[in-house]
C-alpha cells in the first residue's frame, strides 16, 4: 500500500473524518441518555451510559450516511451546491439550538 493512496471502503469509514450524520446521531442518542428513569444513577454510571449512547449513535448515523451517499449519487440526485448547503446547515443548526435552549428553560 502506498502512502499517498486514499483509503477506501471500511477503512475510510473507520479512520475518515467525522461525518455530519454521525455527529447528529451522537447528539440525539446523548439526549436520549439524559432522559429520566425510575432508577437512581450515580454520576459515573450516567457518564458511562452517556458515553456508550454517544458511541452507538455515532455509529448508526455514520452507517446511514455511508449507505445513503452512494445511493444518492447513483440515482442522479444532484447534491445541493456548497454555499447553499452551508446556509441550510447553519439555519438548521440555529433552529436546533433554539429548540434545545427553550427546552432547557422550560
Amino acid at each position: 500500500m502506498s502512502t499517498g493512496s486514499k483509503a477506501s471502503g471500511v477503512s475510510s469509514f473507520v479512520f475518515g473524518p467525522p461525518r455530519i450524520a454521525g455527529l447528529i446521531g451522537a447528539v440525539v442518542f446523548f439526549w436520549f441518555s439524559l432522559t429520566p428513569t425510575l432508577l437512581p444513577r450515580s454520576w459515573f454510571m450516567q457518564a458511562g451510559i452517556s458515553a456508550l449512547s454517544v458511541a452507538i449513535g455515532y455509529v448508526i448515523g455514520s452507517l446511514v450516511s455511508w449507505i445513503v451517499r452512494p445511493v444518492r449519487t447513483r440515482s442522479g440526485a444532484n447534491p445541493v451546491a456548497g454555499s447553499t448547503r452551508r446556509r441550510i446547515e447553519i439555519g438548521l443548526g440555529a433552529v436546533a439550538v433554539s429548540i434545545v435552549s427553550v427546552g432547557l428553560i422550560l
